[in-house]
């Protein structure tokens, strides 16, 4: 039971600390899940009075969902260059 459950949490507790470039990608990523979440009930409620397919509904659910997971994502992978800068830095100081 000693190995994370979630890894990708252990990477948001690293100690090194957040870039300026990490910290707008989070937000960034935030307010973009927000969008995707209120374009899908836009589209549900469309389809719900019948002026949209379930099609378009499913496809704009689909598209929403991608956005959410690549911008979680590219956070996530800048979070790591922040961890890999830090660990650099902190080897340079040590020699």
């Amino acid at each position: 039971m000693s190995k994370p459950q979630y890894p990708w949490m252990d990477l948001l507790k690293q100690e090194a600390p957040y870039s300026r470039a990490t910290i707008w990608r989070f937000r960034l990523a935030g307010i973009l899940t927000v969008l995707a979440l209120g374009v899908g009930y836009w589209a549900i409620f469309r389809a719900l009075s019948g002026r949209l397919s379930l099609m378009a509904v499913m496809g704009t659910e689909l598209g929403g969902l991608i956005v959410m997971v690549a911008s979680v994502a590219a956070a996530l992978k800048s979070r790591q260059l922040d961890i890999r800068r830090y660990q650099n830095n902190r080897e340079k100081l040590e020699k």
